[in-house]
């Protein structure tokens, strides 16, 4: 019957009309949401793996980290390394040894490893702040310096992106401020290396040392290369 014809007609037209009008309202939805820079979704990811490390009690890139110029440091005992990340300590870098009262700033401190050993080396005069760009990770580095009884104060936890974006930069820590800034396995992972670096160096007090242990791809670069920024 012509009536029945009608209504099927209407029926799929109606569909068809609510299919448009879905399809439509995606696409409106898609445009009107914030725009992220590829640099972001980068750290985004940094982010996204490093929230997934804090959460496993033995992360694969730590099996080695015993190795890292870690054994046989007195400062090192008892430290946690399930969850380090890295390429070795960074404070076996220095000409002098780090001392009593010094300020040490540790970007990328992880699960804090290199900032509990940098505030036995300070001691209660001195200063540590602990810098990373995932809130995880830095709850797990406190947790670690409460098991390892290191004195409340010492170490400061800085939640920043050391190569700015979203959370950071030079403009996350104060400038002039320490005596030793450290960094272990995190320059590679930064999408802004020019920036890293120059949030190192915004640190430092002048006559100030940076310890950088890290990879980088071939070919190696010159130990004297020009790192001013």
């Amino acid at each position: 019957m012509d009536w029945q014809k009608l209504l099927v007609n209407g029926v799929l037209a109606g569909g068809l009309a609510y299919v448009v009008y879905q399809a439509y309202a995606r696409r409106q939805s898609a445009s009107s949401a914030p725009k992220v820079s590829k640099d972001e979704r980068l750290r985004g990811e940094v982010r996204y793996q490093y929230s997934a490390y804090a959460e496993s009690p033995d992360v694969a890139c730590a099996k080695g980290a015993p190795t890292w110029g870690y054994a046989g440091m007195e400062e090192a005992k008892g430290v946690p390394l399930q969850r380090a990340c890295g390429g070795g300590c960074p404070l076996t870098l220095a000409s002098k040894p780090v001392t009593k009262g010094e300020v040490v700033v540790d970007l990328g401190c992880g699960a804090g490893h290199d900032a509990i050993i940098a505030s036995r080396m300070v001691g209660k005069t001195g200063k540590v702040y602990a810098v990373d760009t995932t809130s995880d990770m830095l709850k797990v580095a406190e947790e670690n310096a409460t098991a390892c009884n290191v004195p409340a104060g010492i170490i400061a936890y800085v939640h920043a992106s050391i190569d700015g974006g979203d959370n950071g930069g030079k403009d996350a820590m104060p400038a002039n401020v320490a005596d030793v800034v450290i960094s272990n396995g995190v320059f590679n992972l930064t999408v802004d290396k020019g920036a890293a670096f120059k949030t190192a160096y915004a640190t430092l007090k002048p006559g100030g040392v940076f310890l950088l242990n890290d990879c980088c791809v071939e070919p190696t670069p010159s130990v004297n290369a020009d790192a001013t920024c």
